[in-house]
């Protein structure tokens, strides 16, 4: 597990929780040295997002490129930020008042490649805009059965549509949403307190 966290006390803390729970830890205070790091060799990385030179984000969004998981660790939980982590492809947000226990669920589950939000970062969708609300009732019908598990063709027979209309609105769903896949697509259902698909 990598963690990427300037604060030195912060980070000694992080380490020992991690420690404890079994986790091996390396631990890195800048995005450019941790960027070095070849491949996606930890099964998750833990970033801050203010760190010293680059932002955490651009790690977040380097690390994703190779195919890593990262769950943001952040005193700033608000709309704009947790979309920005969405973006970069990070899988989840974990606000650092969180209660250690939400924290390493977060870590498990995000080395899982599944998604974590904590419930700080699930509220600001709720009590300010949903990021799904550019979407029509069709296009979230869509994002909701995705997220469910459901293949094009069985989303397609679901909601009574061609297996190429289904597409179209897949595909317009993400551009609204500035999301590349649909990996993408479900962080952001899920940030936004849909289902997560399983597995």
């Amino acid at each position: 597990m990598l963690l990427l966290e300037d604060h030195p006390i912060l980070a000694l803390g992080l380490k020992a929780v991690l420690s404890a729970a079994g986790h091996s830890v390396s631990a890195s205070r800048t995005s450019v040295e941790a960027a070095r790091l070849p491949g996606p060799s930890y099964d998750v990385a833990v970033v801050d997002i203010e760190l010293p030179g680059a932002s955490g984000l651009e790690f977040v969004r380097e690390y994703a490129s190779r195919g890593g998981a990262s769950v943001v660790f952040s005193f700033h939980v608000d709309g704009d930020h947790v979309r920005e982590a969405i973006r970069a492809g990070a899988f989840g947000y974990v606000c650092k008042t969180a209660e250690p226990e939400v924290f390493l669920e977060a870590v498990e589950r995000v080395a899982q490649h599944k998604s974590y939000f904590c419930e700080e970062a699930m509220a600001v969708f709720r009590d300010e805009t949903t990021p799904l609300k550019p979407l029509s009732a069709r296009e979230r019908e869509v994002v909701q059965l995705v997220c469910e598990g459901l293949t094009t063709k069985e989303v397609a027979v679901t909601l009574g549509l061609s297996p190429r209309t289904v597409e179209t609105h897949r595909e317009r769903v993400m551009s609204k949403l500035g999301v590349r896949n649909v990996a993408g697509l479900t962080r952001v259902a899920a940030a936004a307190g849909l289902p997560r698909r399983p597995g």
